[in-house]
Parts: C-alpha cells; structure tokens; sequence
C-alpha cells in the first residue's frame, strides 16, 4: 500500500486505453481509429470502445452489447480482457485466461473464433502485426516507428530465413505496444521529473508502464493538478506508424 505522509496527498495518474491508442496510430487500422474518434468525439455508450469490441467479438448487435454492459455480464467483462491481451501479444492459449476471470466455459476453438472474428474487423491491425513476423523472419529484427531495430535473439535460421517460434511471434506481436510506450510519454515524463526535483515539497513514488502517483502537500495539490494536466492531456505524436 501507498500512504502519504502526514499533511500530504497523493494525486494518481492513469493512461486512458494507451496501448489501444498506440496501436490505432501505428498500424493505421480503421476500425481502431474510428471507434476511438468516434468515442472521443461523442462519448456516447454505444461509441465505447469496449462495447464495439462486444459487438465485434461475438457478432452481436449494439443493443446486446450494451444490455451486456448494464448487466456487468461476463460476455462484457471477457471484451475488456480480453482485447487488451490481444493487443499486448497475447495467443490463443493466453486468451483463455480472459474467459476464466470473466467466468465463461469456453474451450481453444471459441476464443481462437472470437479472436478470429475481432482481428477480421480490424483487419489492417491484423496484418500489419503479421508483416512484424515477416520482417523478423526475413531479417531478424524489427525496425520501430522511430527508426530503432530491436533484434530477436531467439529466432533460429534454417532454409534462408529467421523461424519465429510460438514464443518469440508473441514477443513480436508485444514489442511495437510496449516498446514505444516509453517514447510515448517520455517527453511529458521529463516535464514531470524537471518539475519534482525544483520543488522539495513533492516527489514520485511510483511510476509504472501507463502511469504514476505523486506525493506532496495536500495543500498544494489543486494547482500541481493545473500545472501538470496540460502536459499530461495535449496530444503527441507517436510518430510515422
């Protein structure tokens, strides 16, 4: 547990479907961006992401999916899980895990269908993941958006290319999401670090992949709020894609 100091607070602050975002951008996939401009633009239930993704998953209409949404149904709670396992490299044994917290008997066949059914929708994310697996194949390594190349050392050459095993396609598939996060928010992160170390009062207890807490006078939290929202909210560019 976290507790603040006597006399101070702690403010927390959590991305809003980063990897979701990171993928739209770099891939370019419609179905992505459209459901997030949409949502963002509207903010309607039927917008949401998650409820799309219901809708996409299981072939149901916005009516059911939102019904399963009002209910806290696990159809609904299995969307959530099971999108951002999707796009953070998860297969389809991984998967299942998804309908195990979500409390839904599901065998590898329906998830491995499911699965198949949202990739279909998003079908540019799709194979713009798969064109990740081809280039390590054909050259070891993966060039990032922003020029870097990150090498595979678990690929094996036999008959003129680089053979991907179950385990490293899933590193692949990972890699593009979390390895950008860092440059992501690195420049809003420098702005923060900058403003901790010129004001004794506040520091940064923790920081994790999409998010960190600060801890400082409960006085002062209201104009830290204002000072640093700005920085944490104006868009940034992730780059070509």
């Amino acid at each position: 547990a976290y507790v603040a100091e006597s006399g101070n607070v702690l403010i927390s602050f959590d991305a809003d479907g980063l990897h979701y975002r990171i993928a739209a951008e770099l891939s370019g996939d419609p179905f992505l961006r459209e459901t997030l401009s949409r949502y963002d633009r509207e903010g309607k239930p039927e917008f949401k992401p998650h409820v799309v993704n219901t809708c996409a998953l299981f072939k149901v209409n916005t009516e059911q999916a939102l019904g399963w949404m009002a209910d806290e149904a696990p159809q609904y709670t299995f969307s959530k899980n099971f999108i951002y396992m999707l796009l953070n490299g998860g297969d389809t044994p991984a998967l299942t895990q998804a309908a195990v917290t979500a409390k839904l008997d599901m065998n590898i066949g329906q998830i491995d269908g499911l699965k198949n059914n949202w990739l279909t929708k998003a079908f540019v994310f799709r194979d713009w993941r798969e064109s990740l697996v081809r280039q390590a194949e054909a050259t070891g390594a993966v060039t990032l958006f922003d020029g870097r190349r990150r090498r595979y050392y678990g690929l094996r050459w036999k008959e003129g290319k680089w053979h991907a095993s179950h385990e490293e396609i899933k590193e692949i598939y990972n890699h593009p999401l979390i390895g950008t996060e860092v440059s992501y928010v690195n420049e809003r992160l420098v702005l923060v670090l900058d403003w901790i170390e010129s004001h004794k009062g506040w520091r940064l207890p923790l920081l994790s992949h999409d998010g960190f807490i600060l801890e400082g006078p409960r006085l002062e939290a209201s104009s830290v709020l204002e000072t640093m929202l700005p920085w944490l909210t104006q868009p940034f560019p992730c780059g070509p894609g």
